[in-house]
């Protein structure tokens, strides 16, 4: 490889043009300021950079690791194993159908052995000599290795791509990136933080989740793919983990990604094996760490003599952690970087000084790892025995807060927040953040302003709502009348907009002559208010909004207005959270009315960001029916329990708390307080699947239970007779949603539940189930997609909670008021005004509910037991 085509970059570089900068790479005084202050810290804090293992020496050494004990360092073989036999799945995810060019670029790059796979697809998926289109950049802290790698590539790139190497550390490599040095400036993330903190470098049947493709919206030429292999993230703190992975210069909505490899949460011994291999190779490579440290410092004493190799796995937080230990108390006298003065440093024998983390992620951790990084997971691919997972991810347009759960919590104890925008919840159903209302705004405005074209303003998808126009007014009108309510001010102009845009409807199925109490709308259409002056009073309501956490945050009283928000007490927070939630309510509705017209001339737009999916990546049987399962194993036992639903949340007491102390309180709607005991009397049979469109398919073929049988809503029938299943993208093949959950009535999942032999489960019945197998991190909520999925069955033997593809479920359970029910004071009709009998109580959550109502243990939604449109699905029990 001619070295000339090796970009050397230094942060004194960033301030001229970066490309063809021939300076050579000179980071030895930093180092060694870096060493000096890391060991002059007190005993049990002593530090060194992870950068001193990966001299020259350091690689070659570290390659014997992966060659020489990779029967116990089990992270190399895992990860090639991935790539050697998944390398076209991976690119095919990664880049789409067709591959036009792009910019690839590996973050400490290595030897490249594992990344061949890759580029030998890659270029094996065009013709020889032909350039591809791509770029690939290895990113590398030493020239000479990493010229040599680089040169490795030549006889398989076989002239198709172009090879370049960029010598320097992630942090200056990113921020020469962001600056223009590929081609084009690129922005980090809009919670970039001020620095990339960067531990240098790190060490780091096959299987793959269901595939929801990445955005592409961007010129192929112009998207950015990032490898960071080898687990290298490991290296970082949790906190330092999300800083780094939010610098990340990828565009959302781009069709920019992230390739990711990280280590799973594996036993004890085998992670310490892998650290610390019987014939001492990990141990060589972490002792010559010292041999670098000495060389940087101008220490002529040897101190691998002086210290011995300690590893061990800290299994509460997760990490492997790798240390010297002092063999005995000793001084070293260390050149100052004042000429002709020295350092002393002084040990005490057995002292620690930590060289390495590695951290590894369970699979719930890495899931909140990427919510609270602003990542999408797009896949996942593992090896033959689930030690090792190699994500694929992409940058969301819009990114929910992380809701702290108790199994994961403990993972994230160095990150709960400080600041005002509290982007991890200690409480994460409490008041709302500023940041939680803008990047509800994004969505809403995603639904409002792209998926909605002009035309279809004015119509009704369904007879019983009203038109689309309504919400885009109501939404900020409830959220302004609640507020001028509230603080005793004008509503927000053209204040007649609270007379039409305060309520909506909900009227009878059967008589919809039948409803309850809602606002007066035009019927005429040119008597609706024009868009423009709607978006116009949405922004000034968001203005109102804005202006009201600038009083909370920073604390300033002008002409009282701070001081009589501080009496408002919880209330106004309160306020503040019912009117995000009801949005995110809304934005479910609204996209459950406009998958009516999706697909038609002049109907919905699918998602501007958010492409048409891969559907047969994602189901993989849509070819072939899946194969039957023996009903046994389709079945959970519950026993007879005792549980508690509800939450304590009384509106009542609102006035009795101080600012500060909304923060902690769970918040949560009329009909969810207060907390009250219910029991399972006898022990159910429960499905762990809902009923998929398929066996739904199965039942309407039935002669005699199918007999006379509505067309499900949710389904379409083409000309050729053929069902089809509806999605915002517009109608897929059955083939396609035959494993999705089957969304209709309760009426028509309870007839199915019947001829089964079984019903739907009550509410109780439901709660205890959810509580026990669903849930898991990958569960289909919070718009991670914008489409039903095929569900993941929990697995008890392995303690492998499941979810149900991306829908509410259907209970037995009339909502009905009940012992302690009180009638909310800010919202009297919310709950009282459907205990009218023909409701049903519904549980969970779909791909479109955001993340602070699915996971709500608490919430109850409602919906008529006939209504058919609602993004609903169902399970059956069976009494044992």
């Amino acid at each position: 490889m001619d070295d000339t085509l090796l970009i050397r970059i230094t942060p004194d570089d960033l301030n001229q043009s970066a490309r063809g900068i021939k300076t050579s790479l000179n980071t030895s005084t930093a180092l060694q300021t870096s060493i000096l202050q890391g060991l002059a810290a007190e005993p049990g804090k002593k530090t060194l950079p992870t950068t001193i293992l990966y001299d020259e020496k350091g690689l070659e050494l570290y390659d014997n690791i992966t060659t020489l004990a990779r029967d116990h360092y089990y992270l190399f073989p895992a990860e090639e194993s991935i790539l050697k036999e998944h390398a076209k799945d991976v690119l095919q995810a990664m880049l789409g159908d067709h591959h036009s060019g792009g910019v690839l670029l590996e973050l400490g790059s290595g030897s490249l052995r594992k990344t061949a796979h890759l580029i030998s697809a890659l270029s094996k998926s065009h013709k020889r000599g032909t350039p591809s289109g791509y770029t690939y950049y290895a990113l590398d802290l030493t020239p000479m290795s990493l010229s040599r790698s680089l040169h490795s590539l030549n006889p398989i790139v076989q002239g198709n791509i172009e090879l370049r190497g960029i010598v320097t550390d992630y942090e200056t490599g990113l921020q020469w990136i962001r600056t223009g040095g590929l081609r084009q400036k690129r922005h980090a993330h809009a919670y970039d933080t001020s620095r990339a903190t960067s531990p240098q470098t790190a060490r780091d049947r096959p299987k793959m989740s269901a595939v929801t493709p990445g955005s592409a919206n961007g010129k192929p030429e112009d998207r950015l793919h990032i490898w960071f292999l080898g687990s290298s993230l490991g290296n970082f703190s949790k906190a330092e983990s999300i800083d780094f992975l939010r610098s990340l210069p990828l565009s959302a909505g781009s069709g920019d990604t992230l390739l990711l490899g990280l280590d799973g949460r594996n036993e004890k011994e085998r992670v310490e094996r892998a650290y610390n291999d019987p014939e001492g190779h990990t141990k060589t490579f972490i002792m010559n760490g010292l041999h670098a440290a000495a060389t940087i410092l101008g220490i002529e004493d040897d101190l691998v003599d002086k210290f011995e190799y300690v590893g061990m796995f800290n299994e509460k937080i997760g990490r492997h952690e790798a240390y010297y230990q002092a063999k005995q108390s000793f001084t070293l006298h260390v050149p100052s970087q004042v000429p002709g003065e020295s350092e002393l440093i002084h040990f005490q024998e057995k002292e620690l000084v930590n060289v390495e983390y590695s951290y590894k992620y369970s699979e719930s951790e890495a899931h909140a790892l990427f919510a609270q990084s602003h990542l999408r997971p797009i896949t996942r691919w593992q090896d033959s025995q689930s030690l090792y997972s190699l994500w694929l991810l992409e940058r969301t347009p819009f990114s929910f807060p992380l809701l702290q759960r108790p199994d994961i919590s403990h993972a994230y104890p160095e990150i709960i927040p400080e600041s005002n925008d509290r982007n991890i919840h200690t409480e994460p159903f409490g008041s709302p953040s500023r940041s939680e209302f803008h990047e509800l705004w994004k969505l809403w405005d995603e639904i409002t302003t792209h998926m909605i074209p002009d035309n279809m303003l004015w119509e009704k998808p369904i007879d019983l709502r009203h038109i689309c126009l309504f919400y885009l007014g109501h939404i900020p009108a409830f959220l302004d009348i609640q507020l001028s309510k509230l603080l005793d001010e004008p509503h927000t102009e053209p204040e007649y907009f609270k007379d039409i845009f305060e309520r909506g409807v909900d009227p009878c199925v059967d008589d919809p002559t039948q409803i309850h109490p809602h606002s007066g709308v035009p019927t005429a259409t040119e008597d609706w208010p024009p868009l423009p002056l709607i978006l116009q009073f949405r922004d000034r309501v968001r203005s109102r909004v804005d202006r009201l956490y600038d009083s909370i945050e920073r604390g300033e009283t002008v002409d009282g207005y701070y001081d009589k928000i501080t009496r408002l007490g919880r209330r106004l927070h309160r306020v503040l959270w019912m009117g995000l939630e009801h949005e995110g309510w809304h934005a479910e509705t609204l996209l459950y009315m406009l998958i009516r017209r999706a697909g038609t001339p002049g109907g919905t737009i699918p998602p501007s960001r958010f492409p048409r999916p891969m559907w047969l990546s994602m189901n993989p049987n849509a070819s072939s029916s899946p194969p039957p399962q023996p009903s046994s194993d389709r079945l959970i036992t519950l026993p007879a329990q005792s549980l508690t639903i509800g939450h304590d949340d009384f509106e009542a007491e609102d006035f009795h708390f101080m600012p500060n102390v909304p923060f902690d309180h769970e918040f949560g709607w009329d009909n969810e307080h207060p907390p009250r005991s219910a029991d399972i009397t006898r022990p159910i049979k429960v499905e762990k699947r809902c009923v998929s469109n398929e066996e739904y398919a199965a039942f309407l073929r039935d002669p005699i239970a199918g007999k006379g049988r509505k067309q499900p809503e949710s389904w379409i029938q083409d000309d050729n007779g053929l069902f089809k299943v509806r999605t915002l993208y517009g109608p897929v093949e059955f083939s396609i949603a035959a494993e999705w959950p089957f969304i209709s009535s309760y009426d028509d999942l309870e007839a199915y539940a019947r001829w089964k032999g079984g019903r739907i489960p009550n509410e109780i019945e439901l709660r205890a189930f959810m509580d026990q197998y669903l849930g898991a991190e990958s569960s289909n909520v919070g718009f991670k997609n914008w489409t039903f999925i095929p569900p993941e069955e929990p697995d008890p033997v392995l303690d492998k909670r499941g979810h149900n593809g991306g829908v509410w479920e259907w209970t037995s359970t009339t909502f009905d008021t009940y012992d302690g029910f009180t009638p909310s004071t800010l919202y009297p009709g919310y709950s009282g005004d459907f205990f009218d009998g023909r409701h049903n109580v519904c549980l969970g959550g779909s791909f479109a509910t955001i993340p602070r109502i699915a996971h709500r243990r608490s919430v109850r939604n409602f919906y008529q037991h006939n209504y058919p449109y609602a993004w609903v699905g169902g399970r059956v029990v069976y009494d044992a």
